[in-house]
């Protein structure tokens, strides 16, 4: 089992074409239980699951049922306060537009880059960190929009 914060983020995957619920069963599928693993992780770890109507079919349900221990459901799919890795986002956006970028290719190579790059202090201190004021700021505002 790995030290809390020894390892900065999970897998990451490219969709080709749209997100759909046979792809989101795929990714968790194949990227779940190894980022859990990875962060030491598999046995406790709570799945985030949004209402939006992808996520909330019975294929995506069933999935989550045998591959997550624990599913929490938002039912507003309006907070993003209560997704940590929205906080990821906007650095990773940053540090990419640092690299020449003329197609696909380039681009998913950069953000391999840059996702290798992500230090365990940094999502410590930005992710995990706020967690205790992300649901403050959930619950004050009743599941919907934070600044967050």
């Amino acid at each position: 089992m790995r030290k809390h914060g020894s390892i900065s983020r999970g897998n990451i995957h490219f969709v080709e074409g749209s997100m759909n619920k046979h792809g989101c069963v795929n990714i968790l599928r194949e990227h779940v239980e190894t980022s859990a693993e990875k962060f030491g992780i598999q046995e406790h770890f709570a799945f985030y699951h949004e209402s939006d109507p992808e996520y909330s079919s019975h294929l995506i349900r069933g999935c989550c049922l045998y591959n997550c221990p624990k599913v929490i459901k938002n039912c507003t799919p309006q907070s993003s306060g209560l997704n940590v890795i929205e906080n990821l986002l906007p650095k990773l956006e940053t540090e990419i537009r640092s690299h020449p970028v003329s197609n696909k290719g380039n681009l998913q190579k950069a953000v391999r880059e840059e996702w290798e790059r992500i230090s365990p202090k940094y999502t410590h201190k930005k992710l995990l960190e706020s967690i205790p004021d992300r649901l403050k700021e959930v619950t004050v505002n009743r599941g919907l929009q934070t600044w967050y």
